[in-house]
């Protein structure tokens, strides 16, 4: 009884034995990897290990930069967009400038209105580089940055606002920064003609600035330069935003981000030309790195007035700025040839050339600028694409690695596969076997048994 109870022990120890050699290669099939655990092969499980970590590390990278460089194909489609509406509104200018016709009230009516909808056409051209895609950067993707508007007054007065809408970071509400143009303010530079700035609501009403703790920083009753300055800090910590990404190319070490690829090129930042590089140069003139952070925030601080003027003048000097410029000087031609038509008796031939003199020079330096408005604009294209092309190169390198590592994993990990499913199918009629040799086995120690 003794031998048949050991016997039937080695044959239970057996059968688990081949039961665990045919859970095994079933593993191996279905995993790939030739070592289930560092006891198996250390050396290799161990460097199989960090080249699979290797390996997702850069498929990762891979995957992130397909988004990315959709969002740089956006942001490409939303500058050409607006440089060859750009190019429109110049040839229209250039026409009304020039043309014998301009003392057609029609003509000037015409032209009037399509300097308007291509005003409210560049808008939408600005807000085509935040659909679809969102990565890293800039505006929140559920807020529509950019809204334009024309109102005109009891006196036939067109003016033009523009609204910057934006979430910034650590804020829950959306700020809105309007920006109006104004015929009579100072553009700085001796004339006039100057966008106005202000913080406002949801609404356009004028709004209370308040901090993370609810308490209020500056009131909606204070001076319009108070509030004007408020403003156009906030457009200046948006202009300062970047989307700067590890990707393979560059590095993150503190002291080198500025190597790292900025993926992210703002609306504001391409209407003025003023790129996040420079503004933050602009706002940390003067700091070093052996001063304490108060004195960073001081230095800072005295740099703004500065930066306010940078941001005032591009804005200006943008095709919205000028736009809105000649769609005010071309509004008092046509009220000034409405009131000759009305009264022509009154006046002679001198009074129309005069009229007609004034307009031609008011938007001879409009297009004298024009050109700028519009090299800064393509700037940001070429922009665009040359980092476009450093990230598909980087793609096109990460794939590369990727293969190479998934070579190297198989080499050290992988495992042939016709020769596991060949030992899979071996162990398991192994298994079964002896599963068939001890159910006989059992049958018959039970027959004896009854005998």
């Amino acid at each position: 009884m003794r031998v048949a109870n050991n016997y039937y022990k080695t044959y239970a120890e057996l059968v688990q034995n081949l039961k665990a050699q045919y859970n095994k290669s079933m593993q191996k099939v279905s995993s790939g990897r030739k070592y289930e655990t560092g006891a198996d092969n250390p050396s290799a499980y161990y460097q199989g290990e960090k080249l699979e970590n290797l390996y997702n590390d850069v498929e990762a990278k891979d995957s992130i930069l397909g988004d990315v460089l959709h969002r740089m194909e956006q942001q490409e489609a939303s500058s050409k967009a607006l440089h060859t509406e750009m190019g429109n509104i110049n040839t229209t200018l250039i026409k009304v400038a020039h043309a014998t016709e301009q003392d057609d009230t029609g003509i000037v009516d015409t032209v009037m209105t399509e300097l308007k909808q291509r005003q409210n056409t560049m808008t939408q051209d600005l807000n085509l580089q935040y659909e679809n895609y969102y990565v890293m950067g800039g505006n929140d993707s559920d807020t529509v940055p950019f809204s334009s508007d024309f109102t005109t007054d009891s006196t036939g007065k067109t003016t033009f606002s523009m609204t910057y809408h934006h979430k910034f970071a650590g804020d829950s509400d959306v700020t809105h920064i309007k920006m109006t143009y104004d015929p009579e303010a100072d553009d700085g530079e001796g004339g006039k003609g100057a966008f106005t700035y202000d913080i406002v609501g949801a609404n356009g009403d004028k709004v209370d600035l308040k901090d993370s703790n609810g308490n209020i920083t500056l009131s909606r009753d204070a001076s319009a330069a108070d509030r004007q300055n408020a403003a156009l800090d906030k457009m200046a910590t948006a202009m300062e935003e970047q989307g700067r990404m590890s990707l393979g190319y560059g590095t993150v070490v503190t002291g080198q981000r500025d190597t790292l690829p900025d993926t992210y090129f703002g609306g504001l930042n391409m209407i003025t030309g003023l790129t996040s590089d420079q503004m933050r140069t602009l706002h940390n003139q003067g700091v070093t790195n052996n001063m304490t952070s108060d004195q960073v925030k001081a230095q800072q601080t005295s740099n703004l007035p500065n930066l306010r003027s940078k941001i005032k003048e591009y804005m200006n000097k943008s095709a919205f700025g000028l736009n809105a410029k000649a769609i005010d000087r071309i509004g008092n031609y046509q009220t000034e040839l409405n009131e000759y038509a009305e009264n022509v008796a009154g006046h002679d031939t001198t009074t129309l050339n005069e009229l007609r003199d004034t307009m031609t020079k008011d938007l001879g330096g409009i297009l004298d600028e024009w050109d700028n408005s519009m090299s800064r604009v393509i700037s940001t294209t070429r922009h665009i694409g040359v980092t476009y092309n450093t990230l598909s190169t980087m793609q096109s390198q990460l794939q590369v690695q990727q293969d190479t590592y998934q070579t190297e994993y198989d080499d050290k990990l992988g495992v042939d596969t016709a020769d596991a499913i060949t030992k899979m199918y071996s162990d398991r009629f192994a298994y079964n076997a002896a599963l068939q040799v001890g159910s006989k086995i059992m049958q018959n120690s039970l027959f004896d048994f009854v005998q």
